[in-house]
């Protein structure tokens, strides 16, 4: 089946810039999804010069909200497209290529309320195709955020609530290529710690980014394993305020810059650099600087030693929250800044450098898509872009419409706001009845509490998406149905 695309106004406070080629070089900006919340928190960059973006979906899959896999070629088509999860819940959180081509999906699910939360891992082919697919964890909640390929397999970092006094240590897993562990570490003292990022090493080790908890708010400290976990060195940034450490990039000199947000270096919360030497000692910070609410990502190095922050920032821009990428130096002076984004709330939580010297951000928009919310992806060349965003409706099937309490059927199902939808129940329509439709959080969006079945059910003006329909007759019986809504 193939994709339907549309478009819809992109407003920007750039001059106009046609968003197909610019000096030769292709730009875009698309988004992906279907009717329900959908979001993308990972890029990777393929063979082919195309891209593999992961996140989580609410419009697809086995229902509670599934991992979400996306591949596109150079010009943002959509090529593919998957979801991998239960009829639990599946969050996503980092997406790492091998060598050859193949995807780690790292994620976390909730599907057993005696155990809670587990960390999850999906590895799969360049084709999304799954070769296996764990869960990791025991009784308490265990939580994954990052991984790092390294050879033989990956680091992958979290957070665990199954050791320890309960507070939350920060989860260091060393991981072989099926997926089996060959170690496992925790860091913590007696305040929470969690680990948020992860960079391999060519010796074989990592680097972890672990956010520690103080009495002033919360510090970043920096952690070196050797290859077989032993802990090689520990350093700690941070002062009488809230520091967040959320990416970590090796640099080419041997160090390391940490990317993520601050609100103790000026007052209001910014972006943040920091750079530590290869032994762990700080070397410099930067933060942006402008009225606002800032929030930093991912951080990557390109080529030529420059740093990339992917981000979002509402103190300039189109409207609400706006994508922005930060670029600087490798000494951290600023280069460039562009925003991108519509009227609504447009976030970047992934950054990858193209083989042509662009640009893919990824994350999520409000501003436009076929739902209330949709993976954005945008790819540039430093530079603003305006015009439209390219909407594409992913084929992916959408979630069964059979009723779900027999007897309670729908017309018409799918339905357009503006609609007349007519109820049939079993065992006739002469009861009186109190109905209400609850979206997917189940959040009642409309009601008639006095409605006859015969009488037609007016669709209020919302928001395309997945919504439930229920009904309480006058003598306590319950039925319910789910009801799509489409533009």
């Amino acid at each position: 089946m193939s994709a339907i695309t549309f478009c819809r106004p992109l407003l920007s406070l750039a001059p106009l810039i046609v968003p197909s080629v610019v000096a030769g070089q292709l730009t875009w900006q698309r988004t992906y999804g279907g009717f329900g919340a959908d979001e993308a928190v990972a890029v990777v960059a393929t063979a082919d010069s195309g891209y593999v973006m992961l996140g989580s979906t609410g419009s697809f899959g086995s229902g509670g909200g599934d991992l979400y896999l996306v591949r596109v070629d150079s010009a943002g088509s959509l090529v593919w497209s998957m979801t991998y999860g239960g009829p639990g819940v599946e969050q996503g959180a980092d997406l790492v290529r091998s060598d050859d081509e193949d995807l780690l999906i790292v994620g976390t699910r909730y599907h057993d309320p005696s155990f809670g939360y587990d960390g999850f891992l999906v590895r799969t082919d360049q084709a999304g195709t799954p070769l296996w697919e764990r869960p990791y964890g025991q009784q308490g909640w265990d939580l994954f955020h990052a991984a790092a390929s390294v050879p033989g397999g990956w680091f992958v970092v979290g957070q665990t609530f199954s050791v320890g006094d309960g507070s939350g240590e920060a989860w260091i897993l060393r991981i072989t290529e099926v997926g089996d562990t060959l170690w496992t570490r925790t860091f913590g003292s007696l305040e929470s710690e969690v680990a948020t990022a992860v960079v391999g090493m060519p010796d074989g080790g990592c680097a972890v980014v672990v956010n520690r908890a103080a009495t002033t708010g919360q510090d970043i400290v920096l952690v070196r394993y050797a290859s077989d976990g032993v802990l090689l060195w520990q350093t700690t940034w941070g002062g009488v305020a809230w520091d967040e450490g959320r990416s970590v990039t090796a640099t080419t000199d041997g160090g390391f810059v940490v990317g993520g947000v601050t609100e103790g270096v000026v007052p209001y919360r910014t972006m943040l650099m920091i750079k530590f030497d290869a032994a762990g000692a700080f070397m410099w910070n930067e933060v942006t600087f402008g009225q606002g609410t800032w929030e930093g990502y991912a951080v990557i190095e390109l080529q030529s030693g420059d740093l990339c922050l992917a981000g979002s920032t509402d103190a300039f821009g189109a409207g609400g929250k706006d994508m922005y990428m930060w670029h600087t130096t490798a000494t951290g002076a600023y280069i460039e800044g562009p925003t991108f984004g519509g009227l609504e709330q447009d976030e970047a939580f992934d950054v990858v450098a193209a083989v042509d010297g662009g640009y893919v951000l990824v994350g999520r928009t409000n501003s436009a898509g076929p739902g209330p919310q949709a993976v954005l992806a945008v790819k540039h060349f430093g530079s603003p872009l305006s015009g439209t965003f390219d909407v594409t409706l992913d084929p992916l099937p959408i979630p069964d419409l059979r009723p779900s309490t027999a007897g309670l059927l729908l017309h018409p199902n799918p339905a357009r706001p503006g609609d007349a939808i007519t109820m049939t129940l079993a065992g006739g329509n002469g009861q009186r009845r109190s109905v209400v439709l609850l979206d997917q959080q189940g959040r009642q969006v409309a009601g008639w509490p006095d409605q006859h079945p015969s009488e037609p059910l007016r669709v209020p003006s919302i928001a395309p998406g997945t919504y439930t329909l229920h009904t309480v007759s006058d003598n306590g019986r319950r039925s319910a149905a789910p009801l799509l809504i489409i533009p």
